[in-house]
């Protein structure tokens, strides 16, 4: 039998603390956590078009679809095989909601957003790859995310401008954006790291709205409007406002370097 004992005059108001979810660096404002070796994520073997993939995080909203064709699966990671059109990749969904669940959503709020991906590439694309990101079919809105040019590099969608990272191939890469938005100025900042570190900031201009409808998407494994997705593997990918956690992003990255960089080989 469970025993309660209330704790009058308690106050827990601290975003930083831990919270009841399956990752041990999940805070208040993580939204979506993906890590394809925890079975409570991905149960192993090759992902089939009904299967879902279950967010780790405190909220039991998101999870992630598949599309006509899906991924590969091995050791931890999944595998994306540059489709055209990002036809393999991962859709991340919110229950009750239609088209991309994060801003711009419709809902006109410009929350931060710090994204993570633990990715590496098999080869370089032809053109520019969509790794992830939040957009619209058609190449007619972009959002935040990144994507991949002919020659390694990685662009922030946003600002359509360098992250000043590389990837090698074959090479585990911890990769980060910080997106925060300037509602007034109509301008976006945008942070980039590399393996815990910062590399770059740059600024952009604030995306206007998206319309919430099926042609809006959140990608993970490539990005609406790009000519392909990934050809490569992710092993980890995490969503996080950090205006409502209160954590400082850079903290935030390099805690998470820190915790996976043996497990991921990075």
């Amino acid at each position: 039998m469970a025993l309660i004992i209330p704790l009058t005059g308690a106050d827990f108001d601290d975003n930083s603390l831990p919270v009841i979810a399956r990752d041990s660096l999940a805070r208040v404002g993580s939204q979506v956590i993906f890590d394809f070796a925890d079975a409570a994520c991905w149960p192993g073997g090759a992902p089939g078009a009904a299967d879902v993939v279950a967010s780790l995080g405190p909220l039991d909203i998101y999870s992630g679809g598949f599309l006509a064709s899906q991924p590969g699966y091995n050791t931890g990671r999944m595998i994306f095989g540059g489709l055209s059109g990002s036809a393999d990749a991962i859709q991340i969904v919110k229950a009750g909601a239609s088209g991309v669940p994060f801003f711009p959503s419709g809902d006109g709020d410009y929350r931060d957003l710090l994204a993570i991906v633990w990715v590496s590439v098999t080869a370089y694309p032809a053109s520019n790859a969509g790794v992830w990101g939040f957009g619209r079919s058609g190449g007619v809105y972009v959002g935040p995310g990144l994507q991949m040019t002919a020659s390694g590099l990685l662009q922030d969608k946003l600002s359509g401008g360098t992250t000043g990272i590389t990837l090698v191939p074959g090479q585990m890469t911890q990769v980060a954006l910080h997106v925060e938005y300037d509602e007034g100025a109509g301008t976006s900042q945008i942070t980039s790291y590399r393996n815990g570190m910062l590399v770059a900031t740059r600024s952009g201009a604030n995306p206007a709205t998206l319309i919430q409808d099926a042609n809006s998407r959140a990608y993970l494994g490539g990005a609406a409007g790009n000519t392909s997705g990934l050809n490569g593997a992710v092993a980890r990918f995490v969503v996080e406002y950090p205006s409502e956690s209160g954590l400082n992003p850079e903290q935030r990255v390099s805690d998470d370097f820190a915790t996976h960089r043996e497990r991921l080989g990075a």
